[in-house]
């Protein structure tokens, strides 16, 4: 054990409900406190899993989300390319010399470590998803900058392989560190929290179909629905389950009562452990026209539950291009075809099953998290 804990500052934009949020939660919850001084600061504060973060995690917040100073400073930086307001914001990070800062994601984490990189000697930055797929960081850091910003950093780390491809298509930089950091699955958490009893009940006598998501555009839920809506005039009796929360609740509770699927598909809203309902179906979907290495599916398969997806980057490679689950092009009757023959094929059903234990069974936390502080240390 060294004798002086390693100086560690992480951005990140909140601490909401999202894939990436959970994944540093995961990653802070388990690392080891005696060896790292940790430093969270937050783009905006607030958010379902601050309160969950460990004790030893010292958490500072920079803005409140919508306020007039917030979007005071993204604007002159992004339109004037003023940053006073940054640098004084900043102010007490500039002056700490730090042995690793990380910016757990992308977009505002960004824009704030490229006012620090000269407060350490390494810079890491965390790609979350496919940007070349849905470049949505483009709202808030212009290209140029975000370019320059990356080229800074000593490490890039990609959820996946495909998401570092795309990237360096996007970007067309010849990325000296780079690599994929699969995010940490406690898979046999996960399998305990899936063993309770779960008190959201599926129609009976029905093909129990779940989905886990932010209910936002890039989840493509309208097309899942859609795909319901399909299965069911052709004669299927199935029931779907919706778990998340997000700004398009509105508009996806419209299409499911104009089209008359309100006895079959519902929208539960968020959970904290939405295992025992996962646990409970006889299929997960994946709708969603871009993933990065979408958490949600792997907890899916630690609880043994075949996997039909559309094709994203996070999908091909959870699913080893189709080997442990079936992925199909995004489109309403893809989806309703791959969906059905499942229904329809219980050898074909059961295979999937199996081999969705099978790729559950390669998750490991512990692998993960050795990785994780080899990289703080440099050594990665």
């Amino acid at each position: 054990m060294s004798q002086q804990k390693r100086k560690v500052l992480i951005l990140m934009e909140s601490m909401d409900k999202g894939g990436a949020e959970k994944v540093l939660l995961t990653l802070l919850s388990n690392i080891n406190p005696l060896e790292y001084d940790i430093n969270l600061l937050l783009y905006f504060g607030g958010g379902f899993y601050q309160p969950q973060l460990p004790i030893y995690v010292k958490i500072e917040t920079l803005y409140t989300r919508g306020s007039l100073i917030s979007r005071l400073s993204l604007f002159l930086k992004r339109r004037l390319s003023i940053d006073w307001i940054y640098n004084y914001a900043l102010r007490r990070y500039k002056n700490i010399d730090f042995h690793v800062i990380i910016s757990f994601m992308e977009g505002f984490p960004l824009l704030l470590h490229s006012f620090l990189t000269d407060n350490s000697k390494n810079n890491i930055s965390w790609i979350h998803t496919d940007l070349l797929a849905d470049h949505w960081t483009s709202s808030i850091i212009p290209f140029q900058f975000e370019r320059d910003t990356y080229n800074k950093m000593n490490k890039l780390l990609f959820v996946s392989k495909n998401a570092q491809d795309n990237f360096i298509d996007l970007f067309s930089l010849n990325l000296a560190d780079s690599d994929v950091f699969l995010n940490p699955i406690p898979r046999d958490q996960i399998r305990f929290d899936g063993s309770k009893i779960s008190n959201t009940l599926f129609i009976e006598n029905s093909f129990k179909i779940v989905s886990v998501g932010r209910l936002s555009t890039q989840k493509s839920f309208d097309l899942l629905i859609s795909t319901i809506d399909l299965l069911v005039r052709r004669g299927n009796r199935g029931s779907l389950k919706i778990i998340g929360e997000g700004n398009l609740r509105d508009k996806l509770s419209e299409q499911i009562v104009s089209l008359g699927l309100s006895d079959c598909i519902s929208l539960e809203g968020f959970f904290s452990n939405p295992y025992p309902i996962v646990a409970s179906a006889d299929l997960f979907v994946s709708s969603s026209f871009v993933e990065g290495y979408p958490l949600a599916m792997c907890e899916a398969l630690c609880l043994g539950i075949p996997f039909v997806a559309t094709r994203t980057a996070g999908s091909e490679a959870i699913l080893d291009s189709g080997k442990y689950g079936l992925i199909v092009d995004h489109r309403v009757d893809s989806l309703a075809d791959a969906i059905e023959s499942i229904i329809l094929t219980p050898e074909r059903y059961n295979y999937y099953k199996m081999m969705a234990v099978k790729r559950g069974d390669s998750f490991s936390i512990e692998q993960t998290l050795k990785r994780f502080e080899s990289i703080i240390e440099g050594k990665d």
